[in-house]
């Protein structure tokens, strides 16, 4: 086509050397046709490469958000297990706590008083003596005295169990309350860690498309010149590894799928969890 160009050229200027201006009219009209069809080629060609350019981009960006929901879904669900498995423990540690309780007070027997107790032998002597009068009197004023005893060490031992599971209770509802407050605050710091690698995501790909936008519009505003001296514009290549390596990203595989990897920071949320002793 070149070639072509190069002769209607050459006749155009044969026949404004003759005078023959008709003719050269005809001439110029085939070479602006011949311009015209260059045009629609490389425009076509760009516009192509144009297309699979952002269809590669688009490809990356689905298959780096595939992966990187992957991730952070694991990351969550392990987060939510030992979440769980802290406040599980907690309940048991409390239920082990009011269990030794009540094994400790079931261990506490009953003491009488001397007054009961000296009643007692009192009225066992006076059985023995034979004064069984004066012994029933003795019994039925001791047997008063023991029901008095019995009924104030259950309640007193009843009012002491209450008050201390009471307190245990309190105690591991604190426990509870601070260990959710530590988790609600490891998981805000992950969805914000999670929030922040999304956005260096979206805006890698906006920047890609942006850049690629750009590269396009370039390629469509050079000057198509068909001269005689046969000299064309080679078509942009607009390779996404050379808009990824300007950006300022470092691409070591032909893999498109890995150009957006650089911005993934990988949240150390669950570490630093681990490390101020919550989970």
């Amino acid at each position: 086509m070149d070639e072509e160009a190069k002769q209607i050229q050459s006749q155009i200027n044969e026949c404004i050397a003759h005078g023959a201006y008709d003719q050269a009219d005809e001439l110029k009209k085939q070479l602006q046709y011949l311009k015209t069809q260059v045009k629609n080629e490389i425009t076509s060609i760009l516009l192509a490469d144009h297309e699979t350019q952002i269809a590669a981009i688009n490809q990356a960006y689905n298959e780096e958000v595939q992966s990187f929901n992957d991730i952070w879904n694991t990351r969550i669900d392990e987060f939510n297990a030992q979440s769980s498995l802290k406040l599980e423990n907690l309940k048991e540690e409390l239920q082990q706590a009011l269990l030794y309780l009540e094994q400790q007070f079931q261990q506490k027997p009953l003491r009488f008083s001397s007054n009961l107790l000296t009643l007692r032998a009192s009225e066992l002597k006076l059985a023995k003596s034979g004064d069984f009068r004066s012994a029933k009197a003795l019994q039925t004023e001791a047997d008063k005295l023991e029901m008095q005893e019995r009924n104030n060490y259950f309640s007193r031992q009843q009012f002491e169990r209450e008050s201390q599971r009471l307190k245990l209770v309190q105690k591991f509802e604190r426990s509870g309350k601070v260990l959710r407050q530590k988790v609600e605050r490891a998981r805000d710091e992950i969805l914000s860690c999670w929030a922040g690698d999304m956005d260096r995501i979206e805006k890698h790909w906006q920047a890609m498309l942006r850049m690629e936008g750009q590269k396009f519009g370039e390629s469509r505003s050079v000057k198509i010149a068909v001269s005689s001296s046969g000299s064309r514009p080679a078509r942009g290549e607009g390779k996404i590894r050379a808009y990824i390596e300007n950006a300022g990203y470092f691409v070591d595989s032909g893999a498109l799928g890995s150009s957006m990897s650089p911005v993934l920071s990988g949240s150390h949320a669950l570490g630093a969890l681990r490390a101020s002793g919550g989970l």
